[in-house]
């Protein structure tokens, strides 16, 4: 073998190496993004395995926060996204490898005796080489579009999570008010009993007030049950579904008010959600595999080097390429390009989605907090002073037991219908939230309304041209 013929020979090689040999892909900081999102420090860790029950309970008093970061750091969920995150990574370390060069090694051996003929052969995919920029593309793509949905696993973790304990807090606060309104009525009970001792009053007032003691302790009853029910919910979504759930929980607190005019919430979603995120690198995906179709034409073709010796030593490239008569890569660029255009629209169809979300989502929070303020600020004082005129007219003998009943009924009632509201305004904050992408999605500082909402982020993947 000539020197020119091997440093052919080994220029082919070292190409073939270092085009096979290329970084892997930066990972996308699905951490970070998910702690911004969320607002929760450190919100997730990925881990090879769950325990059924996680070791260390809670503390006496479980808050919503630390309610949130556990509820993110053990779903199993959540989990299982992340595992797709590092598929995909894996993948896209893949496609950066070429696959293994063939090596063919023939030997003849002449009737006559002699020198055996000798063939080699070196041989590499020349499809998988000529769509290697795209592949990698559409891998890179791929990774980020499965990092975007492992932070929209996060979000609907986070939504469950605080709509779990939104509801206890919710029963807990009526079952304050049953345990109240019982008092009153065993002291109502009390009263009516010595009133009917003393003959001043009868034993029909004193049967419905007995009647009104038992259907509030069935009231308390139910509500109890309610609350154990929405405890065991909650000891699973924070990865404890066998822990005794006897932790106190925060008291509800007033929502705040806004913080932004509805467009401001409407480009806070369209920069922030993750399922857009997904959407977008699925096109440019997409765009990356039909790019690289136009070299479907040369499947099974390699390129390579070849050589031989009889006498002597001879070296050459060696390529196998197909005709493309029958088959001339038309009909998988046509389905890749009705794919990209299907997810173009789909893109289209979510980004009008999330609009809606976040548009009913704004005015039922704007709604609740409307209502909230009328009930809280006017009717329950005013039905509070409505009961305590009755019960002073029935002390003095004014009026009959009845109306104190009455009374009584309507002044729990609007509490109730408080606690409902406080219920009604949580909710509507949680779904505002996850329609904007999350806690730390949300406008920080009031700005000026937009007349038409972003449709693309600034950080919207460039989708090339072909």
């Amino acid at each position: 073998m000539s020197f020119s013929s091997l440093r052919l020979h080994t220029t082919l090689v070292a190409v073939f190496w270092l085009t096979g040999c290329q970084r892997g892909p930066d990972a996308p900081d699905v951490a970070g993004e998910a702690s911004r999102l969320t607002g929760v420090a450190d919100a997730i860790h990925f881990e090879s395995q769950l325990p059924t029950n996680a070791p260390d309970p809670p503390a006496d008093t479980l808050t919503l926060a630390e309610a949130s970061r556990l509820a993110l750091l053990r779903d199993a969920q959540v989990q299982v996204a992340l595992a797709k995150v590092r598929v995909a990574q894996a993948t896209a370390r893949q496609t950066r490898l070429l696959p293994n060069p063939i090596f063919n090694f023939v030997a003849r051996f002449p009737e006559s005796g002699g020198q055996p003929i000798l063939e080699l052969a070196l041989a590499e995919d020349l499809l998988a080489l000529l769509q290697r920029p795209h592949s990698i593309k559409a891998a890179d793509a791929t990774l980020r579009a499965a990092a975007s949905d492992a932070l929209s696993s996060l979000l609907d973790v986070l939504s469950a999570v605080q709509t779990s304990y939104s509801n206890l807090q919710t029963i807990e606060e009526e079952l304050e008010i049953l345990r109240r309104r019982k008092q009153v009525v065993d002291q109502l009970f009390l009263l009516t009993e010595g009133k009917q001792k003393a003959g001043e009053g009868s034993r029909a007032d004193v049967s419905m007030v007995r009647t009104h003691q038992l259907e509030l302790e069935v009231d308390l009853e139910d509500m109890q049950s309610q609350a154990a029910d929405e405890r065991l919910a909650l000891t699973r979504l924070i990865g404890q579904p066998s822990g005794a759930a006897e932790w106190r929980i925060t008291p509800w607190q007033p929502p705040v008010d806004f913080n932004g005019a509805e467009q401001t919430w409407l480009a806070a979603a369209m920069q922030n959600r993750p399922e857009l995120r997904a959407k977008e690198w699925e096109l440019v995906a997409l765009g990356a595999e039909r790019r690289g179709a136009i070299w479907s034409p040369l499947q099974g073709s390699d390129i390579g080097a070849h050589a031989e010796r009889d006498a002597t030593w001879n070296l050459g490239p060696a390529v196998t390429v197909p005709l493309p008569i029958f088959d001339t890569g038309r009909a998988t660029r046509d389905k890749l390009t009705a794919q990209e255009i299907g997810a173009r629209h789909d893109l289209t169809q979510m980004q009008r989605q999330v609009i809606e979300e976040v548009r009913r989502a704004y005015a039922g929070y704007r709604s609740a907090l409307a209502t909230l303020r009328l009930a809280d600020g006017q009717l329950l004082p005013l039905a509070q002073q409505r009961y305590e005129q009755a019960q002073s007219a029935y002390k003095a003998g004014e009026t009959d037991l009845l109306r104190l009943l009455v009374a009584e009924e309507d002044l729990q009632d609007a509490r109730k219908k408080v606690v409902d509201l406080h219920k009604r305004a949580s909710l509507a904050r949680i779904k505002l939230h996850r329609a904007a992408g999350g806690p730390g999605a949300v406008p920080t500082v009031s700005s000026a309304p937009q007349t038409q909402p972003a449709t693309r982020p600034s950080t919207q993947p460039r989708q090339d041209t072909p």
